[in-house]
């Protein structure tokens, strides 16, 4: 009796199946790999944004009395960066302000010691242009019920830096317990192409009669801005 044949049983001979990546194209892909790597690796060993070091929570910077801003997004991954720096300001007492969320950024602020002229001073950092910053402020006191003689947008330069500055008049409410009346400055400066530091003159009396003119206001600005010094960097 005839044998049956593997073909007549049902038997199929398998096809040998086809590698998705031939040897030579798994090569090639590994050493894409191993580049993107190394090159994220060095990018990150040698590209410098400006960013400082932070070492035990605490920024690293030389001097004293930095301007510093976190120009991260999220707070739970700060970057910080030195927009300048500090001085003392003849008359007046400086007080390191910190920020409630975060101690390596603060407001310098200046005390006038005499009861006469100017009360204070501040000075700070801001993630922003000083345009953007001066637009977005200038903008919310014009639309204030208490503020008003809000001045033209003034765009002087100093130091080779361009710095907006305004100043306005805010009345107090009527049913407002304190009667306190305030003409202030506002001043931003053009540190770079994404930050600036901001810098308020105010002074404050019980009566409109007893505030300082705005001349004074930048007369004052003038001595605030000598006592600051910009990060080249």
């Amino acid at each position: 009796m005839a044998k049956n044949s593997a073909k007549s049983k049902g038997y199929r001979k398998a096809a040998k199946k086809k590698p998705y990546l031939t040897k030579k194209e798994i090569t090639i892909t590994v050493a894409v790999i191993v580049l993107i790597i190394v090159g994220l690796i060095l990018f990150n060993t040698f590209y410098d944004d400006g960013s400082l070091k932070v070492a035990d929570g605490v920024v690293v910077t030389e001097g004293e009395n930095s301007i510093i801003v976190n120009g991260s997004a999220s707070s739970r991954s700060p970057r910080y960066f030195k927009l300048g720096q500090v001085s003392e300001i003849e008359g007046y007492t400086m007080e390191r302000v910190a920020v409630e969320t975060d101690e390596n950024r603060a407001r310098y602020e200046y005390t006038n010691e005499d009861e006469a002229g100017i009360d204070t001073i501040s000075v700070s950092g801001v993630n922003y242009t000083a345009k953007a910053m001066t637009d977005l402020v200038s903008g919310a006191f014009g639309d204030s019920e208490t503020s008003e003689d809000v001045d033209e947008i003034r765009e002087i330069e100093v130091d080779g830096k361009k710095v907006y500055c305004y100043s306005h008049l805010q009345r107090p409410a009527e049913d407002a317990e304190d009667q306190i009346y305030t003409r202030e400055l506002i001043a931003h400066i053009e540190v770079n192409e994404k930050r600036s530091i901001e810098v308020l003159v105010v002074d404050q009396a019980d009566a409109e009669e007893g505030l300082v003119a705005t001349d004074a206001l930048y007369e004052t600005l003038d001595v605030a801005l000598a006592a600051i010094s910009y990060e080249t960097k």
